[in-house]
């Protein structure tokens, strides 16, 4: 995805960077050997706190701006985080292992929620700024 010139777009974008750095650091630790659940857990949890901070960042532009799509990409935001959340649970009580797929999912939300979200939204607010 092009960096807009666009301060908000710029910080959006480091974002989702930094997502993706904690997703990856989930998958690193789950293909270790032995399986480094305190990491997974750890990662998991910071993946939920930094998650909320730039959804509510990003959220509260797009109300600023009038998004028209606003509540559908909350809506994602919001599956994203339940999901993470149930699983941290199932995970906790040993319900459900950390695989390799749970981490391919949530990277897979990611790199889909910027496709289909996020770069309209951002070119929504670069257009704007034009």
């Amino acid at each position: 995805m092009e960096r807009s010139s666009y301060p908000d777009s710029t910080r959006i974008q480091d974002e989702h960077r930094i997502l993706a750095e904690h997703i990856g650091r989930i998958q690193k630790a789950i293909y270790a050997t032995p399986q480094e659940d305190g990491i997974i857990l750890s990662e998991l949890r910071e993946l939920v706190v930094v998650a909320r901070e730039h959804f509510r960042r990003e959220e509260t532009i797009m109300q600023r701006q009038s998004y028209s799509d606003f509540l559908l990409h909350k809506r994602d935001h919001e599956y994203l985080l339940r999901n993470v959340i149930e699983f941290i649970a199932s995970f906790v009580d040993g319900r459900a292992p950390a695989s390799a797929s749970v981490a391919e999912g949530f990277q897979s939300w990611l790199d889909f929620h910027i496709k289909k979200y996020d770069a309209p939204f951002l070119e929504f607010m670069t257009t704007r700024q034009a």
